[in-house]
């Protein structure tokens, strides 16, 4: 009669070697870094009495349409055959500064309109800009975030988002240039420049507009 008393207590033994919990997995620590740079804030002025100025011109030939080039690192233009170009030519010059040695986005108008108070009106495009004092001028595009067909910020597997270049209306990337602030004096000068249109017709008078111009660290 000892027999089922013994197996009895073998299999509460048993039973209770099955359930006894396993020792839980030790807790894992791993570190990351963190990091903030601070930057001098962005100041874009006009350098006082500069303008964009294409000069006085003369249309021999009004039976075509001309466009006038304005180098913004000689301040001269490349007169075309049909018209007649005289008086001073001067690009506009911006001054920059901020945290040196940074590198600076510029952003240029995509046009402009000069009026002639009367009705008429030409048309400025295709900006561009030099730099006066060899501060280093790139060219880039402008960024934004690249998503997934989901809407989700997409990133490079080590949680850095990606980016892609923005398109323009066409689908061609808009382009954008930058400029490095010298890492002494903490700023930079850069001259603009542009082409103007001028139909053949265009009626006597003294043409005048405005366009802005902006900055951001890149």
């Amino acid at each position: 009669m000892t027999n089922p008393i013994r197996f009895s207590a073998a299999a509460l033994a048993f039973a209770a070697v099955l359930g006894t919990a396993a020792p839980a997995a030790a807790q894992q620590t791993a570190s990351a870094d963190a990091r903030a740079e601070i930057l001098a804030a962005l100041k874009l002025t006009k350098v006082a009495g500069s303008v964009l100025d294409f000069g006085d011109l003369i249309i021999s030939n009004n039976t075509g349409n001309y466009t006038l080039t304005l180098d913004p690192s000689t301040m001269q233009v490349a007169c075309p055959t049909g018209l007649v170009c005289t008086g001073v030519t001067s690009g506009a010059q911006f001054h920059v500064e901020g945290q040196g040695g940074k590198q600076v986005r510029v952003d240029l108008p995509l046009a402009a309109t000069l009026t002639n108070g009367s009705g008429g009106s030409l048309t400025a495009d295709t900006f561009t800009m030099s730099s006066p004092t060899s501060n280093a001028i790139g060219n880039t595009t402008v960024k934004e975030l690249s998503l997934d067909a989901n809407g989700l910020i997409q990133n490079d597997g080590a949680g850095n988002p990606l980016l892609k270049n923005k398109l323009d209306g066409s689908g061609n990337p808009i382009p954008v240039k930058t400029i490095t602030l010298d890492p002494t004096t903490q700023d930079a000068y850069f001259t603009v420049g542009a082409n103007l249109n001028i139909p053949g017709t265009a009626a006597v008078g003294v043409y005048q507009g405005t366009f802005n111009v902006s900055v951001d660290y890149n």
